[in-house]
């Protein structure tokens, strides 16, 4: 049996996530929960006409950067889908230097839940071919009962 070595970075990158996002919960835990309040105080499903914002700065755990990681949750005429609603969290660094590695999937799973398997990437920018970005946007997708993944969406969607 072989296993593919993509699908084994994958793992890797995912357990150090995991436990960066206990460090970050460990040392950040009042950050982490003041931006979760900002999204928690517009939940599913009363309605959000328009964009609720949290912002924090904190230090980077690695490299000692300073970082920006605002959350927000998208008004109803940006969802996807009848319930599903939309959280996105931004972590960019305050001078524009490159991210840490690992840093920003370590603030999201740290924010959305360690184990948020529906974690999407959006817009990296201030990167290239090789260097590591600056900014990177994440989004999740929730309905009534939590987490749902992208591909799930539009079914939910069908069924509301």
């Amino acid at each position: 049996m072989t296993v593919e070595t993509g699908l084994v970075n994958a793992d890797l990158r995912r357990k150090r996530s995991v436990d960066l996002a206990q460090v970050i919960q460990a040392r950040y835990g009042d950050d982490v929960t003041r931006l979760r309040v900002g999204l928690l105080a517009h939940p599913y499903p009363h309605p959000v006409p328009d964009r609720h914002r949290s912002e924090v700065e904190v230090t980077a755990l690695r490299g000692g950067s300073g970082l920006v990681l605002v959350a927000s949750t998208a008004p109803d005429d940006e969802a996807p889908a009848a319930g599903v609603g939309i959280w996105e969290l931004t972590v960019a660094t305050r001078d524009g230097t490159v991210l840490p590695r690992g840093e920003a999937e370590g603030w999201a799973r740290a924010l959305f839940g360690y184990r948020c398997a529906p974690l999407v990437y959006r817009r990296p920018s201030g990167g290239g071919l090789f260097r590591r970005p600056s900014r990177v946007d994440f989004v999740v997708h929730h309905g009534e009962h939590g987490p749902m993944h992208p591909s799930d969406v539009e079914a939910f969607g069908a069924c509301a």
